[in-house]
């Protein structure tokens, strides 16, 4: 229960910000700016479910040892510049592989999730915040169905093989000095299938080094560690730390991240939330 509230606050918060750096209006009329770049709101490094392209290898508890994943923030419309609000769509294709030598195909789908989220990022000073309406979909691969029906006697219109939220999230994310970042926030489901409990809370922190030079492109470390917890799991700590290596050109917007990751909680893949996961993965992170 305790936190339940605590959960309850941090959306309350995070939401009550939006409000607050949104009340002041500008002195002078703000641009418009339709399909802007970037969202000042940057990508959370340690969130494992952070919309974005990776490939990585795990290692682990659970037969899942490979993860694939798509996602991007596409911005839509941007009204302001030194202070913004910006509204966009967020969508990611989490996937899983089991390594499997007795399977047909070597590399089974072990589960997947779709999201798709509508953000409303504000930018103000060192104060970025994103609030929106987001759907998730959960489902198992197919071998990992024929599994539990043909060994577990499970039917194969057993609502364990369906999940299903349609969410609310907030986050206030809060640059401390230009190295150090902290977030929290939460989210809370609307209409979960199968029924039950609804909230969600998560905070975490990054170091960025400065950046130094590496032959002809820049090289930058970091560290940081993210803290999830959800209601449906009955509030079991999920722990993800995250350690790598940033790589770019200075005359280009992509970058790479070579990345070690410890996770620590309950499964990622939302539909298997009530199984417990540990895993260390090295991955690579794609940005554009």
């Amino acid at each position: 229960m305790r936190q339940a509230r605590l959960a309850r606050v941090v959306c309350s918060a995070a939401l009550a910000v939006v409000v607050w750096a949104a009340q002041t209006p500008p002195a002078l009329p703000a641009p418009v700016d339709f399909l802007p770049g970037e969202s000042a709101f940057r990508p959370l490094l340690a969130d494992p479910r952070e919309a974005q392209y990776l490939m990585r290898y795990m290692l682990g508890t659970g037969r899942a040892r490979g993860e694939a994943a798509f996602g991007d923030t596409f911005g839509l419309v941007r009204v302001g510049d030194v202070r913004s609000v910006q509204f966009g769509i967020q969508a990611s294709v989490y996937t899983r592989f089991n390594r499997d030598v007795n399977s047909v195909g070597f590399l089974d789908v072990n589960s997947a999730d779709y999201t798709i989220f509508l953000p409303l990022d504000i930018h103000r000073g060192p104060v970025d915040l994103r609030a929106g309406f987001g759907h998730l979909s959960s489902h198992l691969g197919e071998s990992e169905v024929q599994r539990r029906i043909f060994f577990g006697g499970a039917n194969f219109f057993d609502r364990a093989f369906l999940y299903r939220r349609d969410f609310i999230r907030s986050l206030v994310s809060f640059d401390a000095t230009d190295a150090v970042r902290l977030y929290a926030g939460g989210s809370y489901g609307i209409h979960v299938t199968p029924n039950g409990p609804r909230g969600a809370g998560q905070v975490g922190a990054e170091l960025r080094l400065p950046p130094q030079p590496f032959g002809r492109l820049q090289r930058q470390w970091y560290l940081a560690a993210d803290l999830q917890s959800w209601a449906e799991a009955d509030w079991a700590l999920n722990a993800n730390l995250q350690a790598g290596l940033r790589l770019r050109r200075p005359d280009s917007s992509r970058r790479l991240r070579v990345a070690l990751d410890v996770y620590r909680g309950r499964s990622l893949q939302r539909i298997l939330g009530q199984d417990h996961e540990h895993y260390e993965s090295v991955g690579l992170y794609f940005e554009f």
